[in-house]
């Protein structure tokens, strides 16, 4: 009796251990911070979006870029950004998304951990805010989101919620649906494959965009992450193929 204990508590550590490990965030919507953060996690990276193939007959919103709700100029995107949790399962965020040498806004972010349901299972919430770059326009987004770790390989994430205007007469015509998944293979302590999907649709069945990201994560050191992946966005109005490409730095 006290060997199959033994063994039947070995095997739920181990267990512990391996599902315990952080799951990979999604390139193109990344997160604040992992949901299992720990208090004085400090991060800086810079997300770059450059297309190589587009067609547009709609160039007053961006679906595919880091700023969505501003127009898209054909330029290179890129968007750095600062990430600290406060406490553990608590982050900040603040970005700043760019088009070629012009500011298009701002975006600040709060995540909140709720926990771990199981040892496989973690939730939490995350609420940005994007005011423009005149400070005249404001969105805002709330997403739930959820990990889940199948294995010591395999790991998916998933978000969902909604974007809207915060002003205007119309603002509840603004309102978006939003989705993303992905799915993880971790190949090696250093190495992970990904496939990130996003999805967005105007509540009244309307306009709609979606992006399909492969992409592979190598973490050269405990410090230094490079991220690079290509884009493959259609929406009711466009379509895009893009290189994208992300540098991280952790303190």
């Amino acid at each position: 009796m006290y060997q199959k204990f033994s063994s039947t508590f070995f095997l739920v550590l181990l267990s512990t251990s391996l599902f315990a490990e952080r799951i990979p965030e999604p390139m193109l919507f990344d997160m604040i911070r992992p949901l299992d953060s720990k208090k004085g996690e400090l991060e800086i990276n810079t997300l770059a979006h450059k297309s190589y193939e587009a067609k547009s007959t709609n160039r007053s919103i961006d679906p595919f870029g880091s700023g969505a709700t501003t127009p898209d100029k054909e330029n290179i995107e890129w968007a750095p950004e600062m990430e600290y949790a406060v406490a553990d399962g608590f982050a900040l965020e603040f970005e700043l998304p760019m088009e070629g040498s012009e500011l298009e806004a701002y975006k600040f972010g709060a995540q909140y951990t709720f926990g771990r349901v199981n040892p496989s299972y973690i939730h939490g919430v995350q609420v940005l805010l994007e005011p423009n770059k005149d400070l005249e326009k404001y969105n805002t987004s709330v997403l739930y989101l959820g990990g889940y770790r199948f294995d010591e390989t395999f790991s998916t994430l998933f978000m969902l919620g909604g974007r809207m205007d915060l002003e205007g007469s119309n603002k509840g015509e603004s309102f978006e649906y939003l989705a993303n998944g992905s799915l993880f293979a971790q190949l090696s302590h250093s190495f992970v494959l990904g496939l990130e999907t996003n999805y967005s649709r105007f509540q009244d069945g309307g306009d709609y965009a979606f992006t399909l990201v492969p992409q592979i994560h190598y973490e050269a050191n405990d410090n230094v992450a490079i991220q690079a992946g290509l884009s493959f966005g259609e929406a009711s109005y466009s379509r895009e193929k893009a290189f994208v490409f992300r540098v991280i730095y952790c303190f």
